[in-house]
Parts: C-alpha cells; sequence; structure tokens
C-alpha cells in the first residue's frame, strides 16, 4: 500500500479555483485503481482541529473531488470560490487527502499526502 507524502506545499489566492492534480501509485509504482474509493482533501487551521471546525474539506460528495480516470488512480482536487471568501488575512493551513477503499472483506483507508496550504489575499474582488 501507499504510504503518505509529506512535505508537500500547495498555494492558492483566496476565491480562485486552483485544480490539483491527484494520482495515486501502489507501492510498486504502478497506478491504484480509484474507481470505487472514496477521497477527501481536509484543509485546517491546526491539525487537531475537528473535520467540522475545518476551513474546508473537498470531497467527491460535495463536488470538489472528480475521479477523472479511476482505473489509472486520477483524480482532481479544486476548492470552489465560497471556500477561502471569507478568509481576511492570509493564512497557512495543514491539509490532507485520505483515500478510503472499500474493498470487501478489509476496507483500506490511507493518507495519501499531507503539507501546508498557504492562501494568499486576492487583490482583484470580481
Amino acid at each position: 500500500m501507499t504510504t503518505a507524502d509529506t512535505g508537500f506545499q500547495l498555494e492558492m489566492i483566496r476565491g480562485d479555483t486552483p485544480e490539483w492534480q491527484i494520482t495515486v501509485y501502489k507501492a510498486d509504482g504502478s497506478r491504484y485503481d480509484i474507481s470505487t474509493c472514496l477521497l477527501w482533501l481536509t484543509a485546517k487551521r491546526k491539525k487537531t482541529d475537528a473535520d467540522a471546525d475545518a476551513v474546508f474539506q473537498l470531497t467527491l460528495v460535495n463536488g470538489g473531488i472528480v475521479i477523472t480516470d479511476g482505473p489509472n488512480g486520477e483524480a482532481v482536487a479544486s476548492p470552489a470560490p465560497s471556500d477561502t471568501n471569507s478568509l481576511t488575512q492570509e493564512v497557512s493551513l495543514y491539509y490532507d487527502i485520505q483515500v478510503r477503499d472499500p474493498i470487501v472483506p478489509r476496507p483500506k483507508t490511507f493518507t495519501l499526502r499531507r503539507g501546508q496550504l498557504s492562501i494568499s489575499l486576492d487583490i482583484t474582488r470580481a
């Protein structure tokens, strides 16, 4: 199974809709089929914050993550402008990307990536 890649820095500007590519690999380097998996990208001020208190959480359910090629382990995560529009100052958040594979009889959950997400203030508020 995969292990968490750490130290990945993401950056964005408040209110923008960046697209972050997600590719899931097995430990042997081959692609992991995520066709039936659940995925989350959660961004928090403190690692100990509850998920409900996250600045935002992107999922397949809320449309923040879209599987683009399940058999080849590819997805895209993209926050909506409303996920960051309420921020009034630049902030550095903790984030991770988690995958849950519901395969039976032993579902697997693993953290794919984690690191810091820097959000800068925008100049134009159109």
